[in-house]
């Protein structure tokens, strides 16, 4: 391949493809790495950006990514790219790259009030071109951990850096739970078997995922969630088992009912209210985009 000159890339990649740094870059080129991969999506952006110029958009995008960006570099991550309403974040320090992203994303929704707090509530700026008030950022994260390709990609006019593999995709799906769940945080049980126990989280069993051969076991991660929210939870944590156990046993009607006195004790549970619905049952919302 014909070699890219330059200086191409972020430093965190080039640091883990070259050993003595970016002298030259060819395409095609790349190494295996172990990490754990984040996906990050901005809720209902579409309907933000409705409301918003095109300036203002470039503005709260670039306002929000430099509110995040330090917490990814601060637990050992570093940006693949972004993806307009959202970002993708690489972890890979040895054994513990599962640790990093979670702790990253427990951050990441605990600033998220204080971000709202001082963005999108209070005075509104004089720049605002429409003079409205804009509504609180939420986000999903998804979290998988595998093996990668990281290298270039491209042409000889436009090289890029990034990350490829069947982990980097079952992250990205897996974030997507987060919206049918109507929850804030879902990684792989591989991630969160190795968790510390002081972590607040729910199995949320097997999930079917476009393009694996089987279903995949999901936890959510509920430690940011407002304090209220994670009581709750707690609260109805034995009754939540006992229903996703049944469920994975094919035992559906029992696991509906189960589920619906989780609702009884909290209204706004988003899994069990799902599973209450599709239990046992091929779930349209989630799996005309996600199963098999």
């Amino acid at each position: 391949h014909k070699p890219i000159r330059g200086k191409l890339g972020p430093r965190h990649i080039i640091t883990r493809l070259y050993d003595d740094g970016l002298r030259e870059a060819a395409i095609g080129e790349g190494k295996e790495v172990d990490c754990a991969v984040m996906f990050l999506d901005i809720r209902a952006f579409t309907a933000m950006a409705v409301n918003m110029s095109p300036r203002d958009t470039f503005r709260f995008l670039t306002s929000y990514m430099t509110a995040i960006v330090p917490i990814i570099t601060g637990n050992g991550g570093f940006v693949d790219k972004f993806l307009g309403d959202g970002v993708m974040a690489i972890f890979d320090r040895s054994g513990g790259a599962g640790a990093d992203a979670v702790k990253c994303g427990i951050e990441i929704q605990q600033s998220n009030k204080a971000y709202n707090a001082e963005h999108r509530s209070g005075v509104i700026p004089d720049f605002r071109e429409d003079g409205h008030q804009r509504s609180p950022v939420r986000v999903g994260i998804g979290i998988n951990v595998g093996t990668v390709m990281l290298g270039t990609v491209g042409s000889p006019e436009r090289l890029d850096f990034t990350v490829l593999g069947d982990a980097v995709n079952t992250a990205a799906r897996i974030q997507e739970l987060c919206k049918h769940f109507r929850i804030n945080t879902v990684v792989h049980g591989d991630i969160a078997d190795g968790l510390a126990d002081d972590i607040d989280r729910r199995y949320l069993g097997h999930v079917s995922i476009r393009g694996l051969p089987a279903p995949i076991p999901v936890w959510e991660i509920f430690e940011a969630d407002p304090p209220e929210e994670k009581r709750r939870k707690q609260a109805t944590a034995e009754l939540f088992e006992r229903a996703i156990t049944l469920r994975g046993n094919g035992e559906n009607d029992a696991a509906k009912q189960l589920f619906a006195d989780v609702l009884t004790l909290n209204p706004d549970d988003g899994v069990a209210g799902y599973y209450t619905q599709y239990s046992g049952e091929r779930a349209p919302h989630l799996y005309s985009r996600l199963g098999d």
